[in-house]
């Protein structure tokens, strides 16, 4: 029965958002699940469990850091990923046509692969931006560099103009200026009222039993 129903709640979802068949190629991710915030929740475990301001701190420090230790061409997860897809393109067979064109034979299947579009008919390389087994297949067999396959927002290049305005550098605590203003006490919380105590006391009263004997 519990089957049953998770049937139904699946076929009930809309697959354009877990399908990666409806996943635009403009956005170069072929993720289809929360991993992106679950990896920056991860990148800020120890921080966010500090006091507000002691957290945005260490977080701006950890992105300023991050921001400037870039000196690959490429991002090193992709770099990553593209190493070991090309482990992958030995078992892939490439002949090529005319226009930097190709039909790559797979293991279980062929594709027409686009050198010159940057286009692939599986859509694998349309949407990750990061060519597969087969443009890899296409690109050895020409003799080119992979990295010039690879989408630019991939490189360096475009991680340098997205975090081209520099985290700001700011002083300790102890070096802020003062500022008059009044003080901000802790909220107080409310107790039980008088007449509400009284009650509580009389029913507590009422319910005691006094035996003589």
């Amino acid at each position: 029965m519990e089957c049953l129903k998770c049937y139904e709640d699946f076929i009930r979802q809309d697959p354009k958002y877990f399908c990666r068949a409806f996943i635009e190629t403009c956005t170069k991710c072929d993720a289809v699940e929360n991993n992106l915030s679950e990896t920056f929740d991860g990148y800020i475990c120890i921080p966010k469990e500090k006091p507000i301001l002691e957290m945005l701190e260490e977080i701006r420090a950890m992105l300023m850091e991050r921001a400037t230790k870039r000196s690959q061409l490429i991002v090193d997860q992709i770099d990553a990923i593209g190493e070991k897809t090309k482990l992958e393109s030995r078992y892939c067979f490439a002949r090529t046509s005319l226009g930097n064109k190709f039909k790559v034979k797979g293991a279980d299947n062929r594709f027409a692969v686009d050198l010159a579009r940057k286009t692939y008919h599986c859509r694998e390389w349309d949407i990750s931006g990061i060519p597969c087994r087969h443009t890899i297949c296409c690109i050895a067999f020409m003799k080119l560099e992979i990295n010039d396959y690879v989408d630019d927002c991939f490189k360096k290049d475009a991680y340098e103009e997205c975090y081209q305005s520099p985290f700001s550098v700011m002083n300790g605590e102890k070096m802020w200026p003062k500022l008059v203003v009044n003080q901000l006490n802790p909220h107080r919380t409310k107790g039980k009222g008088i007449e509400r105590r009284k009650i509580e006391s009389m029913i507590r009263m009422s319910d005691v039993v006094i035996v003589i004997s």
